[in-house]
């Protein structure tokens, strides 16, 4: 079952009160992404968004139905997370409880996307062979052994397993509801404290049993800065980064903060103009003298190497 109609895509996003910013500029880039005659559904799955918060995401989008589902964050208490990750990120683990019935497929996006080609080709991404998710080789970590990250053999997944990002993810809903998928990455999540919390999870579920899709449609900013994707998929990476149909901008350089210094942060910037902050600017730094500010953007840049080396597992 592809979806609840014929040519109707599901989408599915997560998030907390401190990113109504990010989920505007995401569904704005979506919505600038749809063709006329299409039809999105956005089901947000959200942990405090005020009302006016939300009325300000929906406000400028004509293409995107939005629906919206408050969850309590005591849903996923007990489970591991480390503090870079939202506990929001794990409301995806009970997707198959909170759906509506009908929908038999659907795409996550993490919030931290800009999304800048339809995304039909995606959500259509075949799941044969009981395939239970189609998604993108991590860039950093391609495999499941690659040095301490993500702890492979406590997991209990062998060490040359393909290893995926979680940041776009095509799920054949009714394959995770009959095999618990979400259940049991959180009696993992609940049991162990993966690095990667529920991407380590998701990875340990769904091992062998994923369709791998073009780095296209998730480049990770490891790929951008020039990690291994560049000599494991050259003329796949290379294409990707010229035209990329979905922008994650993963680590800890987000192109909304100060000083950022992502090589494709304008992607992002240009997708804030289709939103209700369309006045909003870069904050500045946190001092206006430009050797305090040239020092504050060298640490940011180290911190993003800092973040690739552990990306790639390079200690």
């Amino acid at each position: 079952m592809m979806a609840s109609a014929a040519g109707r895509i599901d989408v599915m996003m997560c998030v907390d009160d401190r990113y109504a910013l990010p989920l505007a500029v995401t569904l704005a880039s979506l919505e600038q992404s749809t063709a006329d005659d299409g039809e999105v559904v956005v089901h947000v799955f959200h942990s405090g968004l005020s009302s006016d918060e939300m009325t300000r995401v929906a406000a400028p989008l004509k293409k995107l139905e939005l629906r919206w589902y408050r969850i309590d964050a005591a849903s996923v208490d007990g489970a591991h997370y480390p503090p870079w990750i939202s506990p929001a990120t794990l409301f995806r683990l009970h997707l198959g409880e909170l759906l509506p019935a009908g929908i038999g497929r659907v795409l996550y996006l993490d919030a931290d996307v800009v999304v800048r080609r339809p995304l039909d080709d995606a959500f259509a991404a075949p799941l044969d062979d009981g395939a239970l998710l189609a998604a993108v080789r991590d860039g950093g970590c391609p495999w499941a052994a690659r040095n301490r990250f993500p702890c492979w053999q406590e997991l209990g997944m062998e060490p040359d397993t393909p290893y995926f990002n979680a940041g776009l993810l095509v799920i054949d809903v009714e394959r995770w509801k009959s095999e618990r998928v979400g259940e049991r990455c959180l009696e993992i999540l609940r049991t162990t404290q993966p690095y990667f919390a529920d991407q380590d999870a998701l990875n340990a579920v769904v091992a062998g049993r994923w369709h791998e899709l073009l780095r296209r449609w998730n480049l990770q900013t490891v790929d951008v800065r020039g990690g291994e994707a560049w000599a494991l998929w050259p003329e796949e990476t290379s294409a990707a980064v010229a035209d990329p149909a979905v922008v994650h901008y993963t680590e800890s350089d987000k192109p909304w903060q100060p000083l950022t210094g992502h090589p494709l942060k304008d992607y992002w910037i240009e997708a804030v103009r289709y939103t209700d902050w369309s006045d909003w600017t870069p904050p500045p730094g946190r001092s206006g003298s430009p050797l305090v500010n040239r020092v504050l953007s060298a640490a940011r840049r180290l911190r993003a190497q800092r973040d690739a080396r552990l990306s790639r597992q390079e200690w």
